[in-house]
Parts: C-alpha cells; sequence; structure tokens
C-alpha cells in the first residue's frame, strides 16, 4: 500500500508499511499509460529504471486536466490510453484533434 503525491517537481510515493519514500522527477518519466476495462482501471509510469503501476488518480471528468499537467512537466513524456474506444481517448481527441488518424493516413 502506497500513496502518490504530484509534487511541484517530482512524484513522490510513500509506501505505508514500508515506510520507504521514493521519489521520481517528471523529467525521468519515459511513458504513461491507462489502461481501462469494465471492471477496473489501471495507470502506470514508466521510467529507464523503474515501472510502476497504481489505480486511477482521477476521475474521467478531471482527466485532460491531469493530462495537461504531466505534459506541462515533461512534454517529451509519452501517454497512452486503452482501449482506443474509451471514454478518455473520445476527451483527449477532443481536446487535442484526432492525432492518430494523421498518422494512419500517411502509412498508407
Amino acid at each position: 500500500m502506497f500513496d502518490i503525491y504530484f509534487k511541484e517537481n517530482e512524484i513522490e510515493i510513500k509506501y505505508v508499511y514500508r515506510k520507504k519514500i521514493q521519489i521520481i522527477n517528471y523529467q525521468d518519466l519515459i511513458k504513461y499509460t491507462f489502461i481501462e476495462t469494465s471492471k477496473s482501471s489501471n495507470n502506470s509510469f514508466k521510467t529507464k529504471d523503474f515501472h510502476f503501476v497504481f489505480n486511477r488518480v482521477v476521475a474521467n471528468n478531471h482527466f485532460i486536466e491531469f493530462y495537461k499537467f504531466l505534459k506541462s512537466k515533461n512534454e517529451n513524456l509519452e501517454i497512452e490510453i486503452f482501449p482506443l474506444s474509451s471514454n478518455l481517448e473520445y476527451l483527449r481527441q477532443q481536446e487535442f484533434g484526432l492525432s492518430y488518424r494523421k498518422i494512419l493516413k500517411e502509412t498508407l
């Protein structure tokens, strides 16, 4: 069990039972993945040395705000949302456009 704190310059992970604190700088993040299924949802952060999986941190109506926050901290961060038919992917496309269609068009 742990708590996650999104601070100004870093992400702090406090493990409750191990009394351990792990710090991740936003610039060290490579990928953020959100996977939503009918029964649950998972989030994960990946760095060069670390892969961390956790439950949802924001509700659907605050996801775009969270997305923008992460991108403001690390504009090179790759953000993936699965499945592509999810409501969050729809919200992202509404806000930022249909970028995946441009990629598909170029490959055809």
